[in-house]
């Protein structure tokens, strides 16, 4: 198992991948949710252009030529407060509960310190009960509630 920081410059070997992994992050907390392909095409554009400006970080693990899990996170300021904002975050289902989710944490958390930021954070869908258990377990606690009204 290698854990290393995804360059822009190996961006293009992962990034089908990495497309594959959001649409199962977002099948998983949005079942009920129609959403289109170009959804995913979209966001691995907005990682490449986060990656060549150098607002982004993103921590990458590989085991067998294969992705294993990835991080990717930026910096989000709210009033006086700047926190890594880790905006996805997966491993892959059959490599689940081998502490690689642990280790890509732990190097964004070493990351962020070592940026002087003051934390992390990063949204979840409450239905979503072994990632919230295993972000509470990693010291993450709640702050805000989202409520939405539907219709």
């Amino acid at each position: 198992m290698k854990i290393y920081r995804l360059e822009l410059e190996s961006f293009e070997r992962w990034e089908e991948s990495i497309q594959k992994q959001i649409k199962e992050i977002i099948t998983i907390n949005f079942p009920q949710r129609a959403i289109e392909e170009e959804y995913y095409q979209n966001k691995s554009k907005e990682m490449r252009q986060y990656l060549a400006e150098n607002r982004a970080v993103i921590f990458l693990a590989e085991e067998d030529n294969e992705l294993a899990g990835w991080i990717w996170g930026y910096e989000k300021k709210q009033f006086d407060i700047r926190r890594l904002h880790i905006a996805f975050f997966s491993v892959v289902s059959k490599k689940r509960r081998n502490g690689i989710g642990k280790a890509l944490l732990n190097l964004a958390d070493q990351y962020a310190k070592s940026m002087g930021l003051d934390g992390m954070e990063l949204l979840v869908t409450n239905s979503n009960y072994k990632a919230v258990e295993f972000y509470r377990h990693a010291g993450f606690e709640e702050e805000r509630l989202l409520l939405a009204k539907r219709f």
